[in-house]
């Protein structure tokens, strides 16, 4: 006496996605740039280490901080708002453990 055939809802997979681990602190370009009015920031951490994004006009004074906090490896991507500030030039600074990065944004309205 044998049991009627059932395929137990096994699911065959047809392709695995891999995922890079970043090798470096980078910061990206940001997107739109220039923009109006918010702007994408990005960048990659290749481990766990407190990362600091700040902005500052030109006059060098910190305007805005995105985030300051501990993060775990691999891609970010914030979203810097700046509705509230002026056109203008800006820049955006990464500090990630002992790597530094800036960049300039430009603000339209």
């Amino acid at each position: 006496n044998v049991p009627k055939w059932s395929d137990n809802t096994i699911q065959m997979l047809s392709s695995f996605d891999t995922i890079n681990i970043p090798e470096e602190v980078s910061l990206r370009p940001s997107y739109p740039n220039p923009f109006n009015p918010s702007t994408h920031v990005q960048f990659t951490i290749p481990s766990d280490m407190n990362v600091a994004l700040k902005v500052y006009d030109v006059n060098g004074r910190l305007i805005d901080e995105i985030v300051n906090s501990n993060l775990a490896r691999g891609y970010y991507n914030f979203n810097w708002n700046a509705q509230e500030f002026s056109s203008g030039v800006y820049f955006i600074q990464l500090i990630a453990g002992e790597k530094q990065e800036i960049q300039k944004v430009v603000l339209m309205k």
